[in-house]
C-alpha cells in the first residue's frame, strides 16, 4: 500500500520510476490496483445516482450505470489506443491511468455529497443543478487529464498528442457509448 500511496501523491516522480521499471506479474501492486478500480467504478455509479435524484430524474440507480459504463468503455478504449500510439508497457500505462481516475472520482464522489446533502437542501432548480453539476465533471475531467497528461509527458510524451486521446478517443468514445446506452435504454 506504501506504492499505493506514494503513487497517488508524488505521481510526476513515480511516472519515471515505474517507466524505468522491470516488470513482472508479482512486481504489480494488485492491493493498490483494486483499490483505484473500485473507487474509479463505485465513484462514477454513486455520482451518477446523486446526479439523477437531486436533479428530479425517476432513474435510480441507472443513472449511476449510465455514467460508469460509458466512463469505464472510454478508458478500456484510450488504454488500447495509449498502447499503440506510445508503445509503452501497459502495466505503465494501466498504472498511469488508474491513479488519474482514482483522483476524478475523488473529486465526483465530493460532488456527490454536494448534490445530495447541500443542493437538494437548497432546493434549487433542475436547471441550476445540471448546471453545477455540467461544472463539476467539467473539473473532473480537467483534473484527471492533469494528473495523466503531466505523468505521460514526464517520460517524454507529446501533450499534442495526450489531448487529442483524451478529447477524442476517451471523451468521444464516452460520449459516443452514453447516447447509445441512453437511447437503448429509451430515456
Amino acid at each position: 500500500m506504501k506504492v499505493f500511496w506514494w503513487g497517488l501523491t508524488d505521481f510526476r516522480t513515480q511516472a519515471i520510476q515505474w517507466q524505468n521499471h522491470a516488470w513482472s506479474w508479482s512486481g504489480i501492486p494488485w492491493a493498490g490496483w483494486t483499490v483505484m478500480s473500485l473507487m474509479a467504478v463505485m465513484g462514477s455509479l454513486i455520482y451518477g445516482y446523486a446526479l439523477v435524484t437531486t436533479a428530479g430524474l425517476s432513474m435510480g440507480w441507472e443513472g449511476g450505470v449510465l455514467v460508469a459504463v460509458p466512463a469505464g468503455l472510454g478508458w478500456c478504449v484510450l488504454g488500447l489506443a495509449l498502447l499503440g500510439l506510445t508503445k509503452r508497457h501497459p502495466i505503465f500505462l494501466a498504472q498511469v491511468c488508474l491513479v488519474s481516475m482514482f483522483w476524478g472520482e475523488i473529486w465526483l464522489l465530493c460532488g456527490a455529497v454536494l448534490n445530495l446533502a447541500v443542493i437538494d437542501a437548497l432546493g434549487w432548480s433542475d436547471r441550476e443543478v445540471w448546471f453545477f453539476n455540467g461544472i463539476w465533471i467539467l473539473l473532473s475531467n480537467l483534473l484527471m487529464f492533469f494528473v495523466w497528461s503531466v505523468s505521460l509527458i514526464q517520460v517524454g510524451e507529446s501533450w499534442r498528442k495526450l489531448l487529442f486521446l483524451w478529447l477524442v478517443v476517451l471523451n468521444g468514445t464516452g460520449l459516443l457509448a452514453f447516447f447509445l446506452l441512453r437511447s437503448l435504454w429509451r430515456l
